[in-house]
């Protein structure tokens, strides 16, 4: 396994898992690590667009069809920048991960996949404490069931978040 922050640029980090499952905190460790990592979420776009209230911002973001195609069109100009990019999303399903990785591969981009296998009740409970927003429950068990695991094909290489930690703690010592 070679070490995940020694890639230079056109490296896209696709986080895979459900909501609370700690995808952002990771994006903030690592962007301690690579200053020039960006993050590419829909939530932040969200708020960005349509004002800092979350549940607000949701609904406009969903009454606006041209939603989604202003989030391509940022993915794709950080892509033609080649910037190291984090996707973050829950990214569950080759469906959902396919128009990501088509455009990455279309730059040459090196696609890392970083899995995240967190106990139901554990995102449970940290729906709870979430400052940023609330998923309910029925949506929790549904991006769990819902969650692919990705493939070496699909991607360059594939990661576990404790793989990811590992290195890290690594980098801190």
């Amino acid at each position: 396994m070679h070490n995940i922050l020694k890639l230079t640029s056109s490296v896209l980090y696709m986080p895979i898992g459900p909501s609370g499952c700690g995808k952002s905190t990771l994006y903030h460790k690592l962007r301690g690590v690579q200053r020039e990592l960006h993050n590419l979420s829909k939530d932040s776009i969200r708020c960005l667009l349509y004002g800092d209230d979350y549940a607000k911002a949701w609904i406009a973001a969903n009454n606006d069809k041209d939603f989604v195609a202003k989030v391509k069109v940022i993915y794709e100009k950080m892509l033609g920048e080649k910037s190291k990019i984090y996707l973050d999303n829950t990214n569950l399903s080759p469906k959902i991960r396919r128009y990501w990785l088509t455009e990455a591969s279309k730059y040459n981009y090196t696609k890392i996949a970083i899995v995240f296998d967190v106990d139901v009740d554990i995102l449970l409970s940290r729906q709870v404490t979430r400052e940023d927003k609330t998923v309910p429950k029925s949506a929790i068990y549904q991006q769990v069931a819902a969650l692919k695991q990705p493939v070496i094909g699909e991607f360059d290489v594939v990661y576990s978040i404790i793989d990811v930690i590992r290195v890290l703690e690594n980098v801190n010592t």
